[in-house]
Parts: C-alpha cells; structure tokens; sequence
C-alpha cells in the first residue's frame, strides 16, 4: 500500500469519504469503511505522478471521477475500489444522479452530471479559500490547516448558500435567525454551501 504524501492526504480522504457516504445506507459500516481505504489507494497510486501542488489545475482531466447514470459510465477508479472490497458498486450506490467530482491539490469539487451544472466544493485548503472560513459553518483542525464542512441530511435553501445533500445523515441542521447551528460531534468533510452567482 502506498503512503499518501501530506500534499494529498486530505484531498484523497475527502474524496473517499464522499464516495463512500454515497453507498446504500444498508451497506454495513465496516464495509464502507473499506472501501474508503481501498478507493484512498487507487487514486493515490493513479494520481501519484499527475499531482502538482504548484498547478493545481494540470492533470485535472486525469484526476476527474464520474459516475453517470444516464450513459451507465461507473469510473475505473471505483470499480476497482469496490472489487477490492467485495461488492459490486453499482448495485450498492445510493443516489438517483450521477456524480462528477474533481480532485486536485489544495481543493475538491462535485456536481451532478444531470441538471445545471453548479459545482459544490467539499474540501477546501485554507489558503484556497476565496471566502472567510467563518462564513461556512466549519470546523477546523489547525494542524493541516484544512477546513471540513457540516453534512446535511436534505437539501435546504437560505439566500446566500446552496448545499449538496448528505442523503443518509441523521443529523437536522438547526435553523435560527437565518444562520445554521451545528452540533459539532457530527462534523466531518463534505459540503460546503456555495455562494448564490457563483
């Protein structure tokens, strides 16, 4: 197995995370679990000489992951992912629309491959960040100087933020005031709301 360099640590488990919160909510923990490992491997392995934290835009194309639906085009990456796994991904993914999702340094981005295409971007550098961090209901771990994002349990609408749903989370975000409130025991890094125009 490969040892992630600390240049693609985050992106790579963000990655994983968000595809692995995608599986059936009947597909055990453990299970899951494994497929993140799995998936952090094969893209460590495919992006290992594609990765150039100086230009994070070369090699995007490469780097990209999709699951379309519609054409039936399930990635390599995540086939593989869950074969190493032991179970077909296909018949275990949870959403009814396709996933497009980029992985590059210091940033990853998804949207639906149906419907308009608005990118949400689920992990952030912090010094990437084109907003201040106070701004998206974050918490933060200094050490990496990375930003993790609350997840969501439906799709919910305020005037300034869209947010990509996390479709098998128990948690309700708490509204008051027009601000959203978090228990940060259920923190971990996938949406982030995107600024309405952009």
């Amino acid at each position: 197995s490969l040892v992630l360099t600390p240049t693609m640590k985050q992106e790579l488990e963000s990655a994983a995370n968000y595809w692995s919160e995608l599986l059936n909510y009947n597909i055990p923990y453990n299970t899951k679990h494994s497929f993140q490992q799995n998936l952090i491997q094969v893209l460590a392995q495919k992006y290992s000489a594609h990765w150039i934290v100086e230009s994070p835009e070369c090699g995007q194309a490469f780097r990209e992951i999709v699951y379309d639906l519609e054409s039936g085009y399930i990635d390599p990456v995540l086939l593989q992912a869950a074969e190493l796994t032991g179970f077909n991904f296909q018949e275990a993914y949870g959403p009814n629309r396709g996933i497009r999702m980029w992985v590059d340094p210091g940033e990853v981005e998804v949207c639906y491959t149906e419907g308009p295409p608005r990118q949400h971007v689920i992990y952030q550098q912090q010094s990437r960040s084109r907003s201040p961090v106070q701004d998206y209901s974050t918490v933060m771990y200094p050490q990496d100087g990375a930003v993790y994002y609350y997840p969501e349990n439906e799709m919910y609408y305020n005037p300034q933020c869209e947010y990509v749903p996390n479709m098998y989370s128990n948690y309700t975000p708490n509204v008051q005031n027009n601000q959203m409130m978090y228990d940060t025991t259920n923190a971990y890094p996938v949406q982030l709301p995107i600024e309405a125009g952009i």
